[in-house]
């Protein structure tokens, strides 16, 4: 209980210097202890604090590495989104996916092209699912709906995997565009039949 009520002291008093201990609390420890130096790291102040989590990134082992890409998105960091994108395309499978998921709150219509490009090339089916959703959360940002699919409406006509494909037509379902239903009313009269069942 003592440690818990640090904690909470340190999320009103704490600054940058402190983002370490945090962070390695948030990653060694379980249960309300865990949760407690979570909200901490989450709630410090000061302008120094975004940018000594983004940097303590590279240098951290994968558990805490993961902690800290939590922070990014928790704490809304979009200055982190460039570091994301390549933690995305990373060896970690753990690290890939939970920056995949990070980049669904900081990610902006920019990225786009580069989060679709993780749903063409994704190196597993857990890689491709979780691009999949933040796809579609990043795109429903837009304030134009029929806006919102256009970057995958951009590259449909020119993805030759199947796989691909129909992941990418998932993609336009759950961004729920009425303007995509051209491009889907080709796919159905294409002869595959995974195809046609991803448009169905």
């Amino acid at each position: 209980h003592v440690r818990i009520a640090a904690y909470a002291a340190l999320a009103q008093l704490g600054d940058a210097s402190h983002v370490d201990f945090l962070a390695e609390k948030t990653a060694s420890t379980k249960g309300e202890e865990q949760k407690a130096a979570r909200d901490s790291l989450y709630r410090l102040r000061g302008e120094q604090v975004d940018k000594k989590i983004l940097a303590g990134i590279a240098k951290a082992d994968p558990k805490l590495k993961i902690e800290l890409i939590h922070a990014v998105a928790e704490r809304n960091i979009t200055t982190g989104a460039d570091l994301l994108w390549k933690l995305a395309r990373g060896s970690d499978s753990e690290v890939r996916v939970e920056s995949v998921k990070a980049l669904r709150a900081i990610a902006g219509e920019r990225q786009l092209p580069e989060l679709i490009g993780l749903v063409i090339y994704a190196k597993t089916e857990a890689d491709r699912a979780e691009a999949e959703n933040t796809v579609a959360a990043v795109a429903r940002k837009i304030e134009d709906k029929d806006k919102r699919p256009e970057a995958i409406l951009a590259v449909l006509p020119s993805v030759a995997d199947v796989t691909a494909k129909c992941s990418l037509i998932n993609v336009l379902g759950k961004i729920g565009a009425d303007s995509s239903f051209p491009a889907l009313h080709k796919a159905l009269a294409e002869q595959n039949s995974s195809v046609k069942y991803a448009v169905v």
